[in-house]
């Protein structure tokens, strides 16, 4: 399953909002600056009026005496800067308290407005050269580690959803090789011809069932089988032929023993094996020598062959047999003993006239027993 982050909306974001915190501050600067240049004029012009008046100047008079300077100059110098702003006494002699004259009052405003803007533009260049450029700057440098933030994450999960591709890939490839193991095994032991069990699986079997039949003392039948002139059936007729042949004995042979105990297993070549547990030498033999005659009536011509068919003129293809069998009257010292038995009672049979069942004399066992 593949785990994919969601896409960063505030990295989407990002250059939207970096900008409008650095707007903000310099608008908020420049009002700033802008309010204390005012502040600073208006105090400018406090101060002067103050000097200008003459309880100010009555309590300074010892500082400007020792200074040489003469107060009513001072004075004087006072009122002609600030003339506009000094107001006319009542007739009452009471201070008035009106406001100045309008041309007064634009006079004012004209000389000072452009002072304040002064001020306010050097102030805000000073302070946009010094803070908010380097504001900006920093602000550019975090968009561009966020930019290859978002780019670093979205490569992380291209990787990781690669990863997980190839983990899925590697499993279903361990999978296949599992079942490929598993078959391969299967061929290990089957043949791939006739589909039935190979040598490997009848050695196993044979040791199984004679420790069996020892410790039991029970019966165990044993018969080696080959198709008689086989040789000269595949160079008459070919080797489709032959396989096909072998094919058709393989499949009757399944069909006659069904036992879960049977074993039928191909040697090699022409060569079959057949081991009945628990049938002692008569039983196995009757069977036997049913299969041979049911295979004798398949009929599958064969020219060179020693078996004649129903008709008495056609020549088929035959099978002969060599039967062993343990017993506890007659046991064998070991599995390779009873097939050699086998053995050699199927070459008996074949230099008798092959198309029959040789067993496996008494005498031979009761050598072997001592």
């Amino acid at each position: 399953m593949n785990s994919v982050h969601p896409p960063d909306t505030h990295l989407q974001n990002e250059p939207a909002q970096l900008g409008s915190p650095v707007r903000a501050v310099g608008l908020r600067l420049s009002m700033a600056v802008l309010l204390s240049c005012s502040l600073a004029v208006s105090l400018t012009e406090s101060l002067k009026h103050s000097l200008a008046s003459a309880p100010f100047l009555s309590a300074l008079q010892p500082v400007l005496s020792a200074l040489h300077i003469d107060p009513l100059h001072l004075e004087a110098q006072a009122l002609s800067d600030s003339k506009e702003l000094v107001f006319e006494p009542s007739s009452a002699g009471i201070p008035s308290h009106q406001p100045p004259p309008a041309e007064a009052l634009s006079t004012v405003l004209a000389r000072d407005i452009p002072l304040i803007l002064l001020l306010s533009l050097c102030l805000i260049l000073l302070l946009k050269r010094g803070m908010l450029q380097p504001v900006k700057q920093l602000a550019g440098q975090v968009q561009t580690l966020r930019q290859g933030l978002r780019l670093e994450r979205q490569r992380a999960d291209g990787f990781r959803e690669q990863a997980e591709r190839h983990d899925e890939a590697l499993r279903e490839i361990q999978q296949v090789l599992a079942q490929k193991s598993r078959e391969l095994s299967e061929l290990s032991r089957q043949d791939l011809l006739t589909g039935l069990p190979n040598q490997r699986v009848f050695d196993e079997g044979l040791r199984r069932e004679f420790k069996r039949a020892q410790r039991q003392r029970g019966c165990l039948a044993l018969a080696v089988l080959d198709l008689d002139q086989f040789k000269n059936f595949n160079e008459r007729y070919g080797q489709e032929a032959g396989n096909a042949t072998l094919q058709q004995f393989s499949s009757l042979l399944s069909e006659h023993f069904k036992r879960d105990t049977d074993l039928v297993a191909r040697l090699g070549g022409e060569e079959f094996v057949v081991m009945l547990p628990g049938l002692a030498l008569d039983n196995s033999q009757q069977l036997l020598e049913q299969l041979r005659e049911e295979f004798r009536a398949l009929a599958i011509r064969h020219e060179g062959g020693v078996g004649v068919g129903l008709d008495g003129t056609t020549h088929v293809l035959t099978v002969s047999i060599g039967l062993a069998v343990y017993s506890p009257a007659h046991p064998y010292l070991s599995p390779q003993a009873l097939l050699q038995a086998a053995d050699e009672a199927l070459y008996i049979a074949k230099h008798t006239g092959r198309d029959r069942l040789s067993r496996a004399a008494a005498k031979a066992r009761s050598t072997e027993r001592s």
